[in-house]
């Protein structure tokens, strides 16, 4: 749910972004994201 949240919300700021380049992007994204916003998305 994440994924598909950050990359419709991604895609409207980089609207030639490859598959690839989201996956990096969003993986980034995540590993920087609070404790308290992974859990939510996690549950």
């Amino acid at each position: 749910l994440y994924r598909q949240f950050k990359s419709r919300e991604l895609r409207k700021d980089h609207p030639g972004i490859t598959a690839s380049e989201l996956s990096t992007l969003i993986s980034n994204i995540w590993k920087n994201e609070s404790d308290d916003e992974k859990a939510f998305w996690q549950k």
